[in-house]
């Protein structure tokens, strides 16, 4: 900053002491040379994009590991939940095999029940019918 106001103040001088254009370059030139700025202008520019690019390349990076990190916390919480989910299912199975017994007991006797009365159903109809056959042969005779 301050080799720009020196070389404002220079300029100014010069300007005003001298007329011509070409002689005042003449003049200013030799003075002018040992306060070139170190870098010029686009070599910070050069080294503001570049920083800028590694820093976007950092962050891009960042953002990765982060995504990564969110992908596998998820599908770990999605694991837990199926585990979780295989367990309450177990849990069910166990529940409803207990339950069975109390519900299977009294149907196999209800069917132990149906089939007595359907044997005795059966020894009536071939009763009925050997006593039809009978009664039909008696009275062809």
């Amino acid at each position: 900053m301050q080799c720009y106001k020196l070389h404002k103040m220079i300029w100014d001088t010069f300007e005003h002491n001298c007329g011509k254009p070409k002689q005042r370059w003449r003049i200013l030139r030799p003075l002018l040379q040992p306060l070139r700025i170190p870098k010029p202008v686009r070599d910070c520019e050069h080294q503001f994009h570049l920083r800028l690019e590694q820093e976007r390349t950092q962050w891009a990076q960042y953002q990765e590991s982060t995504e990564r990190e969110i992908a596998d916390l998820r599908r770990r919480l999605s694991e837990g939940q199926e585990e979780e989910n295989l367990e309450n299912e177990m849990k069910k199975a166990q529940g409803d095999s207990e339950k069975l017994p109390s519900v299977v007991m009294p149907m196999e006797k209800e069917i132990a029940a149906l089939k007595d009365k359907l044997a005795e159903a059966e020894d009536k109809i071939k009763e009925t019918e050997a006593s039809k056959s009978r009664n039909d042969r008696g009275k062809h005779r």
